[in-house]
């Protein structure tokens, strides 16, 4: 009498395994893709901004050189605006902005939000930061 063929159940679950792993990294990655912020650029603003939120903001410093404080706080493009400002006030132990005052004073004049930023090393002392940020 022939004898009944056996099926290898290891070949089997090797190939059930690796289509479960494909899928899985398939869906992963589209997962991975569709949490990643999406950028449209606005001519108006000369940026590129983040679709999905709704408040949106500016970090400023002497690279951009004068702001026109009065036009940032105005500038509203298919009802988007920006909220609120970063002002480099320091960088290093040595380096304060030279726009940090300008900047500061008139973005307070026209009531703009802004908050002052101090890049320092962690390993330089705060307390001199501080310092500068309050003479100002």
């Amino acid at each position: 009498m022939p004898r009944k063929k056996k099926y290898n159940f290891n070949n089997i679950q090797l190939i059930v395994s690796a289509v479960f792993i494909v899928a899985l990294v398939i869906a992963l990655l589209q997962w991975i893709n569709s949490q990643k912020v999406k950028f449209v650029h606005y001519e108006a603003f000369g940026i590129d901004m983040p679709v999905a939120f709704s408040i949106h903001g500016i970090d400023v410093s002497r690279y951009q050189k004068k702001i026109a404080w009065r036009g940032v706080k105005e500038m509203n493009v298919d009802n988007i605006q920006l909220n609120f400002a970063f002002i480099k006030a320091t960088e290093g132990v040595s380096l304060t902005d030279k726009q940090f005052k300008y900047n500061w004073r008139q973005s307070k004049s026209m009531r703009y939000p802004a908050e002052p930023t101090i890049f320092f090393y962690p390993a330089r002392i705060l307390f001199n930061r501080l310092n500068t940020l309050f003479r100002a």
